[in-house]
Formats: structure tokens, C-alpha cells, sequence
């Protein structure tokens, strides 16, 4: 994913702005070995 991309959570923000510190995190914790959620739980509907 491009962090000048539209999100792929459909908010119509640019994924730098939407979740891309979230997932750097849930990346950095999956590197760990530990247990991360999927995307369907970070997609909030609208």
C-alpha cells in the first residue's frame, strides 16, 4: 500500500493519515511472534 494512496478502509483519506501508524505497529508486534488482529477489526463502518 502507498502512504499517498487512498485507504483501503474506504474512508476516502490518504492511508498515511487513516492506518498506516496502526499497522506499523500491529507489524512490529506480528515481527515479535505475538497474536495481532486482521483488518476487519480496524475497519470501523461508517
Amino acid at each position: 500500500m502507498e502512504r499517498n494512496g487512498l485507504c483501503w478502509c474506504g474512508s476516502g483519506k490518504k492511508y498515511k493519515k487513516c492506518h498506516m501508524a496502526i499497522e506499523e505497529k500491529l507489524k512490529l508486534h506480528a515481527d515479535r511472534g505475538e497474536i495481532v488482529p486482521n483488518r476487519k477489526l480496524l475497519k470501523t463502518p461508517f
